[in-house]
């Protein structure tokens, strides 16, 4: 039978190979990486001139921005209606329950004739398969569904997640009516570090000689590690390169560049030291590199860069890349004057390519070729990483001409700073933009700036930690930092500030965005909560987070300028483990100067400091009641006494710490009570 092409090496060379017109099932739990195996899928089939149906449960925004940050560029796809997004609706399950499996089945089958898709992905299967408790009824279900797509001629990939391939009869079906059905993984050392694994169950009629293989999720996707190579033989010959360091532990790496340009760059080289950065200067010629994945786009702005170097009267050569991957590899070898580039790109698009540049240190200019169709958000986008100038495409050789010859006035040739880049090092820091706190205020400003002039959505958020035993926690900041690191865009940055605290802006996002986020980011700081802290059981963390829109403005917060973070952090929190786990009441740390009293008070201090304005008020002690109480304002803050009559007196007797809130002027009983660090209000008194 004929295969496919998956873009996944183990998938595509060797026996496990998935076969055209076959349905092939995946499974595993959440985080696991099944979105990105089925952008990977789809990617291989757009490259292959197929059309490919992706249904999906998440937001199709949000499995866009997937495939953007592992490189693969589906927007273009996505307009010429080669790649179909079709979201679940949220009610999809109650949607197959009123009208049949097989009547929505087939409206799905009616959307891929129709546009004559190639390949399917169900990202999950789930809705048609998890209201299955009888194994009859499931091996019916997914047998309609496999040889449905079978009959069309379509090659699917469903997913299942880890709640339908656990029921007791699941994978036993899965191997009997699908040509492949493989498992992914992830496992969690000791040592915190994380592994993920493909295990194969079955592909075809295959003999397989190995059936669990490590992967990692890097640009391009899944990746399948290779075992390291025992027994190499030593080389019986060294092959001698001009330049080359006794002891070097770093390959050269050629610039994608001509060789004549090659030549003329190292030319202009000589004398600078391997790590020395290039100094400010003048030359009479210019290096720009011209990165896009179309050749045609490369050659007009070659042409265009001919007229420039007439107008300036000086020699300007042309460096080329397909992706940013390729740029990367040749801006740190041959240190161009100007980077000419496109947005969106495989591997590493544009803006990713820019911000890793200027995370390094390098002060080249950078000039954007954004396509007309492109938002408000994505020129802002550009802006955020360290963008000099946006050129719509298809552009205008005179406009493009005219941007360039200033820029090169502006900064004339050999002034750009080229510091030494490690190629490796660069690649391991993808993701969003780190700041010092120093530079935090200006970034921001910048951001809302551009944001208001094209009405892009841009919002703070603060993540503030306390420790209840002490801070034997740093372990956790630092998991959870690198986590929002995987979590959000090149374009995006992020701040660790003291306290600890870390500032975060997301750029192009709107509330329902930002929300999203959100939740996949506290959702991953339970698990490395459990990993950094394993072993630790005095150590209590609690995550609080605060959000401010920048841009619209929130009405009725008005920011003052450079006040950004003091007015993020004076916003009303709230508890990451109250999103999670839905308890009553309210945490006392959203309230700093409940939180401050309830402290004073139950710890049994003398005096209680208003985190308000600073003032110091005494408490003072019944030794009667044993009741401590403090006033402050209009209020009258005091702890439970053991022999007062109340429910709250009962749990005051099983050890509870109970605060109660009243008017200092009104008997008429408490207005609220905190009860173990929860505030409890209203009915809930």
């Amino acid at each position: 039978m004929e295969a496919i092409a998956t873009g996944i090496a183990l998938f595509d060379s060797g026996p496990a190979r998935f076969c055209q017109g076959r349905s092939h099932m995946g499974f595993g739990a959440r985080g696991t990486g099944k979105s990105t195996l089925g952008l990977q899928f789809a990617y291989a089939g757009l490259g292959a001139g197929e059309t490919v149906l992706y249904v999906c449960r998440e937001r199709a925004e949000d499995l866009l921005e997937l495939g953007k940050g592992l490189g693969f560029a589906l927007d273009p796809y996505l307009d010429d209606d080669r790649l179909v997004l079709l979201q679940y609706d949220d009610q999809i399950q109650e949607i197959v329950t009123q009208r049949g499996f097989a009547s929505v089945l087939e409206e799905l089958c009616g959307e891929i004739e129709q546009r004559k898709i190639r390949r399917v992905i169900l990202d999950p299967i789930d809705p048609f398969l998890s209201a299955c408790s009888q194994e009859a009824e499931f091996r019916s279900q997914l047998r309609t569904i496999s040889s449905r797509f079978e009959e069309i001629g379509w090659t699917s990939l469903l997913f299942a997640s880890d709640a339908v391939a656990r029921q007791p009869f699941a994978l036993g079906l899965f191997s009997e009516l699908c040509w492949g059905v493989f498992e992914l993984r992830q496992d969690t050392g000791k040592n915190g570090q994380t592994t993920r694994w493909i295990h194969l169950h079955r592909m075809g009629d295959a003999e397989l000689t190995q059936s669990q293989f490590a992967f990692r999720i890097d640009e391009g996707g899944v990746q399948i590690q290779a075992s390291e190579p025992t027994g190499v033989a030593q080389p019986s010959f060294a092959r001698f390169r001009r330049g080359a360091e006794r002891g070097a532990t770093e390959p050269i790496l050629e610039p994608q560049i001509p060789e004549v340009e090659r030549a003329a760059a190292a030319k202009a080289s000589t004398g600078r030291g391997a790590g020395r950065a290039r100094h400010s200067g003048t030359s009479s010629r210019a290096l720009v590199l011209v990165v896009d994945d179309d050749s045609k786009v490369r050659i007009k702005v070659a042409q265009v860069m001919n007229q420039v170097a007439q107008v300036l009267g000086f020699q300007i050569r042309i460096a080329e890349a397909a992706d940013g991957i390729q740029a990367l590899r040749s801006a740190v070898a041959a240190k161009p004057d100007l980077v000419v580039s496109g947005v969106s790109m495989p591997r590493l698009d544009g803006i990713g390519l820019c911000r890793l540049l200027r995370e390094h240190g390098a002060d080249v200019p950078v000039l954007f070729l954004a396509s007309r169709r492109s938002s408000a958000g994505e020129r802002l986008r550009c802006f955020m990483v360290g963008g000099d100038e946006i050129v719509a495409k298809p552009f205008e050789p005179n406009e493009l001409a005219g941007r360039v010859a200033e820029i090169l006035r502006t900064r004339p040739p050999g002034s750009a700073i080229w510091p030494a880049i490690n190629l490796k090092t660069a690649r391991s820091k993808l993701g969003p933009r780190r700041i010092e706190p120093d530079h935090l205020g200006a970034h921001i400003a910048l951001g809302v700036k551009h944001a208001r002039e094209g009405n892009v959505g841009l919002y703070l958020v603060g993540y503030e930690f306390r420790f209840v035993d002490g801070n034997e926690g740093s372990a956790f900041v630092d998991r959870f930092f690198e986590g929002l690191c995987q979590q959000i865009r090149a374009e995006d940055a992020l701040c660790p500030m003291s306290g600890p605290r870390i500032v975060v802006l997301l750029v192009d996002a709107d509330e329902e965005i930002v929300r999203g986020v959100l939740g996949r980011i506290h959702e991953r700081m339970v698990v490395e909560a459990a990993v950094a802290l394993a072993g630790r059981r005095r150590v209590k963390p609690k995550a609080l987070y605060r959000l401010l829109a920048l841009s619209p403005p929130t009405v009725g917060c008005e920011v003052a300028d450079g006040r950004f973070v003091e007015t993020l952090f004076a916003r009303p929190a709230r508890l990451i483990e109250e999103d999670l786990q839905g308890r009553p009441g309210e945490p006392v740390e959203k309230y700093p100067l409940l939180e401050s009293v309830y402290a004073a008070l139950t710890r049994g201090d003398t005096h209680c400091a208003s985190p308000r304005d600073g003032t110091s008020h005494e408490l003072t002690y019944d030794p009667r009641t044993g009741v401590r109480s403090v006033v402050i304002g209009e209020y009258r803050y005091r702890t439970q006494d053991p022999n007062e009559e109340s429910p709250a007196g009962t749990r005051a007797g099983r050890g509870a710490q109970l605060v109660w809130v009243e008017e200092d002027s009104d008997h008429h009983g408490p207005i609220a009570r905190i009860e173990d660090g929860r505030v409890f209000r209203d009915d809930d008194v």
